[in-house]
């Protein structure tokens, strides 16, 4: 028999592994305990029953775990199938077992019909047993994977990580195509909420493989499940790989469902990754097909999408795009972005001022772009340092899936706000890192246009030494195509 202090001893232990994998603030936040007793609880004395139930109940823990260091600490229903599963793992085991010690090599004619019919039979008892694992698995998983998706929905990223972990190993044991195809497809929604797009992208992949390889994109299909995977290669840079999975998406959907919102939101893709990629005259129509049918309530992305490309065609200024369908974040980071391209003092006043804040549509003050364009509207006025923008992108880094793309945003800004100041010394300096991370750059990725416009600014205000005016003139002659075919957006070359 346990006396008190050893049972509270036992208790608490297990409590630091729990808290070996959330933060002491977290079991604070979801239990309802200050973080000082939780702390407490950690290090020394008696450990209230109350603590432990809202432990229970917070973490979903198992009791037995908890209280008396049984089986898994994650509940699930994991633990009522634990034995039937090891003993068909041990059975599974002894099947394979058998089929290794086969001679295979030798099964070559009819004096070894007798081999092949023992191999046959091993394999089906295999088969059988390989079922038997299945069928005992799959509602686990699928609870495990509805529990998943409403971490998910909830944002709570630590359950999410655990129960992801859980199910990974759990499925395994699992052959259901539908369960195993779920999973990949939360594993990439808890990749993304976590900022990590390369895996999540790798995860989308699989998931548009597996429905292309079951001839699941067929036509009247729903294209919005594969909206994810579409805005994730945008955020990585890879537009031209986005606009042929788009284009094969709705390819393999046909006409039949040209009017599902989804597909529409497909075509306002499409229609954004022409743009980008410099088919303007493409691009526009169809966002100008595809925008107005769109339902209102699915319009956000479209709206952003619309107001860059008619800002880029010249067609609509930043007035104009700022009172252009629903006002939305995302669409305010891209006029914060649009009064940095233009260096215009009126712009950027009106964008701090009116762009920049807290709550809807505003952005939040502590983003890079929000700070960024308050240092150009100083830096236009002649006011601070070319260091001042090193701080704040140390202490208020862009957001970016892309080591490459991030490279190219701070060279570029940084080169931007020294030319401002007139410091050539840091603008030639900054100027190089931008060449650097351009020649770095892999070729799937395509920057923005207007981070080349503000490189070829910022170089030519190095003047005509070499090998900068080499520079400058391969640029000029990349944009001035650009203007060519109707972006008529982009400032004057001279």
């Amino acid at each position: 028999m346990k006396s008190a202090d050893q049972y509270n001893a036992a208790l608490r232990g297990r409590l630091n592994k729990l808290a070996d994998r959330f933060q002491q603030v977290e079991i604070a936040r979801r239990t309802g305990v200050a973080t000082a007793n939780v702390h407490r609880y950690l290090r020394a004395g008696r450990i209230p029953a109350e603590f432990c139930l809202a432990l229970i109940d917070a973490f979903d823990l198992s009791p037995d775990w908890l209280m008396k260091g049984e089986g898994e600490p994650i509940t699930s229903d994991l633990k009522a199938a634990t034995a039937a599963k090891a003993g068909d793992l041990l059975d599974l085991v002894k099947a394979m077992n058998a089929v290794a010690r086969m001679r295979l090599g030798a099964v070559v004619g009819d004096g070894d019909r007798k081999k092949l019919r023992e191999l046959s039979d091993t394999l089906q008892t295999f088969d059988r047993l390989k079922e038997r694992m299945n069928d005992r698995t799959r509602p686990v998983l699928a609870r495990l994977l509805d529990d998943l998706k409403q971490a998910l929905a909830a944002m709570d990223i630590a359950r999410a990580r655990v129960l992801r972990e859980t199910a990974v190993e759990l499925s395994r044991l699992c052959t259901d195509d539908a369960l195993l195809e779920k999973l990949d497809s939360l594993q990439s929604g808890v990749e993304y909420l976590t900022g990590q797009l390369e895996p999540a992208l790798e995860f989308d992949r699989r998931v548009l493989a597996r429905r292309v390889r079951d001839g699941r994109l067929a036509a009247g299909g729903d294209a919005s499940q594969h909206v994810h995977l579409i805005m994730t290669l945008r955020e990585t840079g890879r537009v031209a790989e986005a606009r042929r999975v788009c284009g094969a998406i709705l390819s393999l959907l046909g006409e039949t469902s040209s009017d599902a919102p989804g597909v529409l939101e497909m075509r306002i893709f499409m229609g954004s990754f022409h743009v980008e990629l410099g088919d303007l005259e493409t691009g526009l129509a169809m966002l100008r097909a595809a925008y107005p049918a769109i339902p209102r309530e699915r319009r956000i992305a479209g709206t952003i999408l619309m107001a860059r490309a008619l800002v880029l065609a010249g067609v609509m200024d930043y007035h104009e795009a700022h009172t252009f369908g629903l006002r939305t974040t995302g669409g305010s980071r891209l006029l914060l972005r649009e009064a940095c391209y233009r260096e215009d003092p009126d712009l950027l006043a009106h964008a701090v001022r009116h762009l920049v804040g807290s709550g809807e549509p505003a952005v939040p003050p502590a983003e890079y772009d929000a700070q960024r364009t308050q240092l150009v509207q100083r830096a236009v006025d002649g006011k601070g340092k070319p260091a001042d923008f090193q701080r704040m992108a140390e202490r208020h880094p862009p957001v970016t899936a892309s080591r490459y793309m991030r490279d190219l945003l701070l060279g570029a800004h940084a080169a931007q706000h020294s030319r401002l100041l007139g410091d050539k010394k840091a603008l030639k300096r900054h100027a190089d890192e931008t060449h650097a991370a351009l020649t770095a750059m892999p070729s799937e990725i395509h920057p923005p246009i207007e981070l080349k416009c503000i490189h070829f600014r910022n170089i030519r205000a190095l003047g005509k030494i070499a090998p900068w005016q080499t520079r400058a003139s391969g640029l000029r002659a990349e944009l001035t195509a650009w203007i060519e075919r109707g972006y008529a957006g982009l400032l004057p070359l001279d």
